[in-house]
């Protein structure tokens, strides 16, 4: 049974580190380069815009979930049904982990903006702040901003705010983990509005708990 990637794209595409040329299929070596292909988001989001298709010899899998499926390991029940083994790092939902970070400098006795770009769809669910020279009365605002005008509402319109003037704890470490995640779609910004009071401004380290999951 052969697991075989297709490119429709109409231009040379690089998934699990192999170059497929429009229209072109490329036929899977062995299950580690197959599990590559699967884990790839840039073929996840290929397959989801119909610029990818899967086949197992001939046969096209229909649908991005059982496509990725296809090609991870797995094993068939007695009945044929395919048996898919949990994917590391993963959980029931599907939910992956995605973490990412940013940082920055806010002048003292000021408040300012740090702005960190989404350049692919996530889910956030919280985030730790870590802040050098914390002033007494600190204040962090964190919204969701559409910067560039992708959904169509304006330029710099604020889609949402999750946290509004927080007081930063004396330990100079705030830390928000919620049990449901948000979805923010690739191109918006998540913004950091921070006030700082110490006397010498601070130093902002953010780490962003970010998911991916499959359509």
């Amino acid at each position: 049974m052969a697991k075989i990637v297709k490119n429709i794209s109409g231009a040379s595409k690089t998934w699990g580190g192999v170059t497929i040329a429009n229209n072109a299929f490329y036929t899977c070596q062995n299950q580690e380069e197959a599990n590559r292909f699967a884990l790839d988001d840039n073929l996840i989001a290929n397959l989801v815009a119909d610029y990818a298709e899967v086949y197992s010899d001939s046969t096209k899998i229909s649908g991005v979930s059982a496509a990725i499926s296809f090609l991870l390991d797995s094993i068939r029940d007695t009945d044929g049904a395919l048996l898919v083994r949990p994917r590391a790092f993963s959980n029931s939902d599907g939910f992956r982990f995605r973490g990412a970070s940013f940082f920055g400098n806010i002048p003292a006795n000021s408040t300012a903006d740090i702005d960190f770009k989404l350049t692919a769809d996530r889910f956030i669910n919280g985030g730790r702040l870590i802040i050098d020279n914390l002033g007494s009365d600190d204040t962090m605002t964190f919204q969701v901003v559409d910067k560039d005008n992708v959904l169509g509402y304006g330029a710099g319109v604020v889609l949402d705010e999750f946290i509004k003037d927080y007081y930063i704890p004396d330990n100079a470490t705030l830390e928000i983990k919620l049990d449901y995640p948000a979805k923010i779609v690739a191109g918006l910004y998540l913004r950091l509005k921070y006030t700082s009071t110490h006397a010498s401004g601070c130093k902002i380290k953010c780490n962003l708990f970010l998911h991916w999951k499959a359509a």
